[in-house]
């Protein structure tokens, strides 16, 4: 095809050159400097001409010789999301054919949701495409890597170091690879080639002092360590490791032992950018959900809802999810859509629990969003049935308690702390509402026992220790409160509480 249009391109070169001359022999009777002058004025024209075509053949054909990308068999994808996901991006590839950056996240969409020969040839298209590019020489390089074909993924790692940019990455990974080749003084230059751009990066030096320790350097891995403090980074576990392996090879027997005792052998993750955008690539349902869930722990309500809604394009959510959608609801001001949705659920199962008390945690949202006491009754009428089957039921004893709260019966609420802390002293989880409560509202009388609880548990506590003193002062036991205040030097101690305890024994004990 690409000859057939140079050959039409000089066809049309051919055409204007005769024009061109049988112009010239009309005109031979003009003069010689007007001949010359219109013999330049042709030449040009010609030469223009030729421009022109070739400027019509790049603009009209260039793009034709730019492969299309390597697509799965028909009915090949069964996952209904990932097929979405690829056709998309298929699509933005046949749209833009040479744009190399659509080409590279098509081929990662393969990688990352286990499409193995689909990513091999798409990665392999891309190395034939920009030979010169490291990304693409990378990604085959990591996906050899992680079939057990190491021969390969070396030659394609060293292909991607060789690249004329970006190859600080590259180097590292190939340091590594030539570690668990056994080639350690290779790994050392390779590293020496990224430690530039990667010096600062703990998991990269921790690379470095495994392979200088490996090269028989103990020392330069011991200096490493020390230079740039890395048993104070988030890998000093590991660190120490490797410490122990430089001082045993060093004869250090004392120094190797007390590293060994602060040591992990569990391998730090040495991923870097690049292998976690693949990563991201997944596409898939199981990865949607994922993703649902993590931007509700990251409390991204309306980002959670948006999945949410593309999940009903390919199934029916389950109830969980439905559940997050209730939450996501209640965070972004619509409980009242919540509590329908939770009411809908409840029609194929009324007496199940954990609709019970999602709708009463809904009816407390309403309710303090609202102004509406109403439903402070409704959901503590909801939780009792099963706090008398089951009086240590967390969940239920939190709804009961806060609706106590919202309704300011704080006696009530402290008493359920009491119950059912007596039936479960192992969890403090009521303890903690209970000082909370009793700091709140000024509740010191009859409730020392509940704040020693705490105090004696979790010693540490911020507020627990001070607030015992505040009631062992309310109940006038002056010198008991004295004693215990002396001993609250704890800094993670709240200062404020602490003081306030301070100036309550003072007073108490000042004429």
């Amino acid at each position: 095809m690409a000859i057939a249009h140079v050959l039409l391109m000089l066809d049309m070169v051919a055409q204007v050159a005769c024009c061109g001359i049988r112009r010239f022999k009309l005109e031979e009777s003009l003069s010689f400097r007007q001949t010359m002058t219109r013999q330049s004025d042709w030449f040009r024209w010609i030469m223009m001409a030729v421009l022109a075509c070739v400027a019509v053949y790049f603009f009209l054909f260039a793009n034709q010789g730019v492969p299309l990308p390597p697509v799965p068999a028909d009915g090949q994808i069964k996952d209904p999301a990932l097929a979405t996901a690829i056709n998309k991006q298929i699509q933005s590839v046949n749209q833009s054919p040479a744009d190399l950056g659509m080409r590279l996240k098509l081929c990662m969409i393969y990688d990352a949701n286990g499409l193995e020969t689909l990513a091999s040839d798409c990665y392999g298209q891309l190395t034939e495409l920009v030979p010169d590019h490291p990304r693409a020489w990378y990604h085959l390089a990591q996906l050899h890597r992680r079939q057990g074909k190491m021969d390969q993924a070396m030659i394609a790692m060293k292909q991607a170091a060789s690249s004329p940019a970006d190859t600080q990455l590259p180097n590292w990974q190939l340091g590594q690879m030539q570690l668990e080749a056994g080639l350690p003084e290779e790994a050392l230059q390779s590293l020496e080639n990224a430690s530039e751009q990667l010096g600062s990066m703990p998991a990269f030096q921790v690379t470095m002092m495994k392979a200088q320790i490996e090269a028989g350097n103990p020392q330069a891995a011991i200096d490493l360590a020390e230079r740039k403090a890395l048993v104070n980074s988030n890998i000093g576990p590991y660190v120490h490791r490797l410490l122990a392996d430089a001082h045993e090879q060093l004869g250090h027997v004392e120094e190797a032992q007390q590293a060994r005792s602060m040591a992990t052998d569990v391998v730090p993750s040495l991923s870097d950018s690049w292998m976690v955008e693949v990563a991201q690539m997944r596409a898939d349902l199981t990865a949607l959900k994922s993703r649902i869930a993590a931007a509700i722990q990251a409390q991204k309500w309306n980002e959670a809802i948006n999945m949410i809604d593309l999940l009903r394009q390919y199934e029916t959510p389950s109830r969980d999810i439905e559940l997050m959608e209730v939450t996501c609801l209640a965070q972004t001001g619509s409980p009242e859509q919540g509590l329908q949705k939770i009411e809908q659920m409840m029609l194929d199962g009324p007496d199940d629990e954990q609709l019970i008390l999602a709708k009463a945690a809904m009816q407390l949202q309403i309710g303090d969003l609202r102004n509406d006491p109403a439903q402070f009754e409704l959901a503590i009428a909801a939780v009792e049935p099963i706090l008398d089957a089951n009086p240590a039921d967390l969940r239920a004893i939190a709804i009961y308690l806060r609706g106590l709260r919202l309704l300011g019966r704080i006696d009530e609420a402290l008493a359920t702390c009491r119950a059912a802390w007596a039936s479960q002293p192992q969890q403090i989880g009521p303890l903690l509402v209970a000082a909370d409560l009793i700091r709140a509202h000024d509740a010191w009388a009859g409730n020392e026992d509940l704040l020693r609880s705490l105090w004696m548990s979790q010693p540490a506590h911020p507020t627990a220790g001070a607030l015992l003193v505040l009631a062992l002062v309310d109940e006038g036991r002056h010198e008991e409160a004295t004693r215990i205040l002396d001993g609250l030097d704890n800094a993670s101690l709240d200062a404020a509480t602490l003081n306030k305890a301070r100036d309550a024994v003072h007073a108490a004990r000042t004429p």
